[in-house]
């Protein structure tokens, strides 16, 4: 599969400060989750992969924050969209980067310490719907 060009753009970005201050005798487990929708722009060889991506902590407390970015692929031959499904977890993750430094940089902003995901997205968490 060749592709001609790929963009990754932010599409919006929630964050919130719950009320509920976790017992910092016991361990924060921030849990990521993301959700791809893959979607053919009618007439071309262009795909764009909506991948929605949630990060909360467990027990659930502190803050909530959810990402919705759009990566866009163009190909240089047209596929089929059961082909651009195959290629969902390795396409969006390309925008894993950019999410890991989104998440530092407005949990900094949220509860005044940066929570660093891993710059690649969580496979047993991934779901495409």
């Amino acid at each position: 599969m060749e592709i001609e060009k790929l963009s990754v753009q932010l599409k919006g970005f929630s964050g919130q400060v719950l009320d509920k201050i976790p017992d910092r005798s016991k361990p924060l487990n921030i849990n990521v989750s993301h959700k791809a929708r893959v979607e053919k722009v009618e007439g071309t060889k262009t795909y764009l992969y909506h991948l929605s991506t949630d990060v909360v902590p467990e027990p659930r407390a502190l803050f909530t924050c959810q990402v919705n970015q759009v990566i866009q692929v163009d190909f240089v031959q047209d596929l089929a969209i059961q082909e651009a499904k195959n290629l969902s977890y390795d396409l969006c993750s390309q925008a894993a980067n950019l999410l890991s430094f989104l998440i530092g940089t407005m949990t900094k902003e949220l509860i005044d310490t940066p929570i660093i995901i891993p710059p690649s997205l969580n496979l047993e968490a991934f779901e495409i719907i």
